[in-house]
């Protein structure tokens, strides 16, 4: 279980599960971003550095790689609604 007591560990576990959106398998890239949308719902914090990559997403080849981009786009939106 993730312990959100030490912050810098929770970033590290962030940028890690984001370093798989990059994969060439589209599951793997739509998991990605499930997992940083459920990670962030447990109190893990989203950082605006992925913004970028999630547009970029939002235009994929693959239904579920997108869905999970918009969903993503969206928490980011509310996060940083100046940005």
């Amino acid at each position: 279980m993730l312990s959100f007591d030490d912050p810098s560990f929770v970033v590290e576990t962030i940028e890690f599960v984001h370093s798989y959106s990059h994969s060439q398998d589209p599951r793997v890239r739509s998991m990605a971003f499930r997992i940083m949308l459920q990670l962030h719902k447990k109190g893990a914090p989203l950082e605006l550095s992925i913004y970028e990559d999630v547009v970029e997403y939002l235009d994929d080849d693959y239904e579920a790689v997108k869905l999970a981009a918009i969903e993503l786009f969206w928490t980011l939106s509310q996060l940083y609604p100046e940005e």
